[in-house]
């Protein structure tokens, strides 16, 4: 079954799955309008609720203390809401469609539970009962009691690929009209599959239940950040006299935009004792930019204060995250080695570049021109909490400093800030010649154990300019131990001059790292003007201009270049980096290397011996001989295109290049002589690309390939109505059209279609296992990877013969929504090769697939 196939049935059995459960399942139609209600059967039999659902009442009771009113995991949503039974009590729980996308809710179980003496177990088994007693007793029911005058409401919703918002509500009846009390809304939907859901309030984080309550203290303290809100969280003793009053002082502000209590359930419904602490939560978002200090004070009655919790803040915008306003709690207790100021910032560059880890702590800076207006905007972090998205805000640190400026003009504040100076390395003399328009800023973040965190810089990273915008991204793996381990490229690229100086001693000017060639030099004035010849081409990653963190121009100081290079095919070549500078330690006295890539494009350093022999007839330097060559010599004899490797073209090997020498590649090339693949007088369809993408009507491309190589490409569009932009009339369904290998070899006599041949290089190979097909048609798919790109799907096949002779194909690699390749060998090496080719996969599906997982998990 093709992959593609296989991944739409797995989506059909999941739904079908989700549909089972219920004995009764309510519809709502694809771009239904928001706050649709959604109508549900009465009751449904609690075997279709997942285990974690309360099933009696003492289950209840400790599940809304625990979770609160709402709790999710994986696709079901539970929402629990205690009900008194006295005749006037009026509550709600009233399920909505809150998106025009929203498809399908589903109940798991919906129903009312009571307290009943029945739950208990038999008092024989002493032990199972001695626990159930206990239960009873924390609850403060009594042995004897038979009957209470609360009960529990519960549903559990299966939203499938739907959002939807639950309402509860409390109060009381005027007659037959509700007095609502209180009135609150929960939103969920679906994360990243239909079976991942998640809350979309602020109840996904803030506590609403006492153990969410006293577990958010023990996690973050009375006072912290949370998804950009200042959260408070304390008893206040309210029986005593006391109030919870907050001050702020600063430039930036923050405003109050919730507050609420939690309180325990209690099993009569009663209030909480007299004399127990209000248990108080209030979120500020923040308002404005700038430094904020903010005292929580705890003020008795009599005015005097009984605690005070201080924290300061710094607010800024995020433009990467579109934010106008990110707020950031700073930790006082940070690690020495932290820059607090102007000159340790610019120590710390010099000594570490834009990122340093120790002691827990992952410490980022940036630096920036015009005060902040040139480059560099604020980075922000994303961070994984193990496999699952779950936020958290591990930002313990952001401050910004600028150039110091004296505090006043008396004397002693002017030395004060001439030591300043001093610390800078700059004289008095030097002040006219400084840049003061240099801003730093300083972020720091203590991430959680079995964690990953990533910091992005959108254009700019300390000192080291780069055209690619994705190596400015900085990426860090904590371990279940806590220890923080640098995964992205500056693991180990160099991105300062003393730094660029010891990788140089322990590497050498010229070296290999993993996929990269390198290299490096630290000098006062040096140039780089590379040459190549080879198979392979080097096609530059990274440019790195190293210069220290200096405050004032020096002429002819010191600076650092740094460059990494990929390979685009296997192969090996010879490259000169024409180095024009000095001579000193830490520059090459040989600028000249060769490599080896091998078929994962790891490159070695080989010596110029090594190296492949060229060969003959390959005069576009592909590697291989074949009929490409030809065409290529025939265009250069005739005046147009030029010859990479005049000398292989020389076939007699008499010095000039002339008519002889193509009419015996022409010979070769038929014949199949010389290493050449050898051409096919009827050929065959051997290779089949199919690409079509369903999202906005029917959108269909072929590429056929020949045995020869020779390409026809097609293409179909159901909105272009058979026009004449169209060159074939309906879709083309290999396996399912009884006449598909006749549709295929029309192809290659149709006058519509045209297309680039297949690189020689792939041609023999290709044509190899075209013709071995029947070896392979019992192969099994192998591993398949959803990404769902809404990018419709491409998909090979290769094309040839069963045992019988008659006409086969067999499906080798697709990527797309889903991304999957044959369970072989041999066949996957031949689309490793193909992918440095533009005939053949990307080289990032393949990495993927050889991984395992998905791109976006890969660290390259």
């Amino acid at each position: 079954m093709s992959i593609f196939k296989r991944l739409l049935s797995f989506a059909a059995s999941a739904a079908v799955m989700l549909s089972a459960g219920a004995s009764s399942v309510t519809t709502a139609a694809v771009g239904v309008s928001p706050d649709v209600s959604v109508s549900f059967p009465e009751k449904l039999a609690a075997i279709n609720a997942p285990d974690w659902v309360p099933k009696n009442y003492l289950d209840a009771f400790e599940f809304i203390n625990k979770h609160g009113a709402t709790f999710v995991q994986g696709e079901y949503v539970c929402v629990i809401q205690q009900r008194s039974k006295a005749p006037n009590a009026y509550y709600a729980m009233d399920c909505t469609l809150s998106d025009k996308s929203s498809v399908n809710v589903q109940y798991a179980f919906s129903g009312e539970i009571n307290f009943s003496p029945d739950d208990a177990p038999d008092k024989s088994d002493t032990e199972a009962y001695e626990e159930y007693y206990k239960r009873l007793k924390a609850a403060g029911i009594s042995e004897d009691t038979e009957e209470l005058d609360n009960y529990f409401r519960i549903e559990v919703y299966r939203p499938v690929l739907s959002y939807i918002d639950v309402t509860l509500e409390e109060g009381w009846y005027d007659g037959e009209t509700p007095v609502v009390t209180s009135s609150n809304t929960y939103k969920f939907g679906y994360q990243t599959t239909i079976f991942n859901q998640r809350q979309r309030d602020i109840f996904e984080f803030m506590p609403d239940s006492i153990e969410e309550y006293n577990d958010f203290i023990t996690e973050h303290g009375n006072v912290c950040v949370f998804n950009n809100y200042l959260i408070y969280c304390g008893d206040v003793l309210s029986s005593a006299g006391e109030e919870l009053k907050m001050e702020q002082k600063g430039d930036a502000q923050v405003k109050e935009v919730i507050s609420y209590t939690v309180s325990e359930k209690l099993a009569d419904m009663s209030n909480a004792p007299d004399g127990a602490p209000v248990m108080t939560v209030k979120m500020y978002e923040p308002v404005s930019r700038g430094e904020c200090d903010v005292d929580f004070s705890h003020v008795r009655f009599d005015n005097t204060v009984n605690k005070v919790i201080s924290s300061n803040f710094t607010i800024e915008n995020d433009e990467a995250q579109s934010l106008d306003f990110k707020i950031v709690k700073n930790s006082s207790d940070l690690p020495e080695w932290v820059p607090t100021d102007y000159a340790q910032t610019v120590k710390f560059e010099n000594e570490h570049g834009a990122s340093y880890v120790a002691d827990g702590y992952v410490c980022c800076i940036r630096r920036s021109d015009r005060n902040g207006k040139g480059l560099s905007k604020r980075i922000y972090m994303d961070l994984l909490d193990g496999e699952e998205y779950n936020p958290y805000e591990c930002q313990v640190y952001s401050k910004v400093f600028t150039f110091p400026e004296p505090e006043d003009t008396s004397s002693e504040a002017y030395e004060k800030y001439l030591s300043e100076l001093k610390q800078l390395g700059i004289t008095e003399k030097e002040l006219e010649y400084v840049n003061k328009e240099i801003r730093y800023s300083v972020n720091v973040f203590k991430p959680k154990p079995s964690s990953k965190l990533s910091v992005y810089f959108d254009d700019y990273r300390g000192n080291i300019g780069s055209s690619s915008r994705e190596n400015l991204n900085l990426s860090f793996s904590i371990d279940k131990d806590g220890v923080i381990t640098e995964t992205d490229l500056y693991s180990w690229v160099p991105d300062t001059i003393a730094e660029t100086r010891e990788y140089i001693k322990k590497n050498g000017n010229i070296s290999v790292h993993d996929e990269y060639l390198v290299f490096c030099s630290v000098s006062n004035a040096f140039s780089i003007d590379l040459s190549q010849d080879g198979i392979p081409e080097l096609k530059k990653s990274f440019d790195y201009h190293l210069e220290n963190a200096q405050l004032v121009d020096i002429l002819g100081a010191p600076y650092a270049r740094v460059l990494l290079y990929k390979g685009d095919r296997p192969g090996t070549l010879t490259a000169d980096f024409g180095y024009s500078g000095g001579k000193s330690e830490y520059e090459p006295k040989d600028s000249e290397v060769s490599v080896r890539f091998d078929n994962d494009l790891i490159p070695s350093i080989i010596s110029r011996e090594e190296c492949d022999p060229l060969i003959l007839g390959d005069c576009n330097y592909d590697g291989v001989f074949g009929i490409s060559d030809v065409v290529v010599l025939q265009k250069w004899i005739l005046g147009s295109g030029e010859l990479r490797k005049p000398e292989n073209a020389d076939m007699n090997e008499d010095g000039v290049l002339d008519i002889f020498d193509l009419l015996s590649m022409k010979k070769q090339v038929v014949k199949g002589e010389g290493g050449s693949y050898g051409l096919v007088a009827d050929p065959k369809p051997m290779l089949l690309v199919v690409s079509q993408n369903f999202a906005w009507g029917r959108q269909q491309a072929m590429t056929l390939y020949d045995e020869n190589g020779a390409a026809y490409r097609m293409s179909y569009d159901s909105s272009k109505n058979g026009t004449d932009k169209n060159t074939y009339d309906e879709l083309f369904r290999i396996g399912y059209d009884e006449n598909w290998y006749e549709r295929l070899t029309a192809m290659m006599t149709s006058e519509n279609a045209s297309g680039k041949n297949l690189p020689d290089q792939l041609v023999g190979r290709t044509r190899k296992l075209s013709r071995e097909l029947d070896k392979h048609l019992n192969d099994q798919p192998g591993q398949m990877i959803g990404q769902m790109f809404d990018a419709g799907q491409s998909t090979l096949y290769l094309i040839g013969s069963d045992s019988d002779g008659k006409p086969a194909f067999l499906e080798i690699f697709t990527s797309g929504d889903v991304l999957g390749w044959i369970d072989c060998e041999e066949i996957q090496e031949y689309l490793k090769l193909s992918s440095y080719t533009p005939a053949g996969p990307d080289v990032w599906s393949i990495k993927t697939l050889e991984k395992g997982v998905s791109r976006y998990d890969l660290t390259y």
